[in-house]
């Protein structure tokens, strides 16, 4: 049934119809909420508070099709209000920022350096200003845009991007060359999709470990079908990790987060059907994964290098969007991996560095 018709059934008084349709949405409900609160238990009450109103005001949805949107949209209500009460940012919603690797082939002393990363980035965070901190959060680690956080927040967005520029004045202070990998807002395209037919397959030639400025970086290697160009995707080395274990056919004692997620998917009735890298938007690529659960197909928003783990312990195929993969992509025939990406590092600076003077002028304006 879709979601028009579940409505119907349970305006008509068949009750138990609620329970596969706040299924469907539910997890991304709560995904929201702890997204908006940060805290665990504050998500559960308001994804659960937003159920309760959903059952007991489905009568006043006009468009029964959109009972998704409506849910998602009550649940983001709840959630400002909450947010609207405490008017705080607990740091404890960051998490472990991904400074700290979680690989187990991780050196003691790689490890004691990025926690001291870590540690050093929160204790910043921790000396801004709370509306200040809120702003630098859901901007460059949440990736929310102006516009979302003046109407989160309510506020005006020159009040958003003031506060964003006192926020990333003292953290520069404080935090000096980290600051610019901290400070990196998602400037996703949202609206850009590409098309199945826009897209070639390719598989995965394998990860390999470069050295640059001194620093080891990961690289998992796509090779497009019935070609010999390559496009060089770069990962963080848990990511890699888990993809050489994949690749090998290797199952680890504890399953690692990809093996759990596949399982968890299955058990709720879903599969993969494949993992689309659709977008590069200034340096950085962006992903999907495909999900089918009954009837209905679910495009899931994803980072490359997570839809790829999924992709090759799933046995599904990859494929790569035509522009990206001749846009980035090159013929190891004549160039090495090594001058490539040289040469791609070169050009992320300068991207980056067009990124600050953009920024830098909205703020003047």
């Amino acid at each position: 049934f879709d979601d028009a018709a579940l409505v119907a059934l349970v305006l008509a008084g068949e009750r138990e119809a609620f329970d596969p349709l706040l299924l469907r949405y539910y997890p991304s409900v709560l995904r929201l909420c702890q997204r908006l609160l940060g805290s665990v238990s504050e998500a559960q009450d308001a994804a659960q508070e937003a159920a309760l109103q959903a059952f007991l005001g489905l009568r006043q949805l006009q468009e029964p099709d959109r009972f998704g949107a409506w849910l998602h949209g009550t649940a983001a209500n709840l959630a400002r209000t909450a947010l609207r009460r405490r008017r705080q940012l607990s740091l404890e919603s960051l998490g472990t920022l991904q400074t700290v690797p979680t690989a187990a082939e991780a050196s003691p002393e790689d490890t004691l350096v990025a926690r001291e990363v870590h540690d050093a980035i929160l204790a910043a965070l921790d000396g801004l200003s709370v509306v200040n901190r809120e702003a630098v959060v859901r901007f460059y680690m949440e990736g929310y845009s102006y516009s979302e956080l003046s109407g989160l927040l309510a506020v005006p967005v020159s009040t958003i991007k003031g506060r964003l520029f006192k926020g990333r004045r003292q953290l520069m202070m404080s935090l000096d060359s980290v600051a610019h990998e901290v400070l990196k807002p998602d400037r996703r395209q949202k609206e850009h999709v590409m098309e199945t037919e826009a897209m070639v397959e390719v598989s995965i030639e394998g990860i390999r470990t470069l050295q640059q400025d001194g620093n080891e970086q990961k690289v998992a290697v796509l090779r497009q079908e019935h070609s010999e160009r390559v496009l060089p995707i770069w990962i963080g080395s848990f990511e890699a990790g888990s993809i050489d274990v994949a690749l090998r056919g290797e199952q680890p004692a504890r399953p690692l987060a990809h093996d759990l997620t596949l399982r968890m998917l299955e058990t709720l009735g879903a599969r993969i059907e494949r993992v689309l890298v659709n977008n590069l938007v200034e340096a950085t690529f962006y992903a999907q994964i495909v999900l089918r659960h009954d009837d209905h197909s679910y495009d899931v928003d994803a980072r490359p290098s997570d839809g790829l783990a999924l992709a090759v312990r799933a046995g599904v195929p990859i494929y790569v969007a035509r522009e990206v993969i001749e846009s980035s992509g090159f013929d190891p025939r004549h160039v090495s991996l090594e001058d490539f990406s040289a040469a791609r590092q070169a050009e992320v600076a300068m991207i980056l560095e067009r990124q600050r003077a953009r920024e830098g002028e909205g703020e003047q304006g």
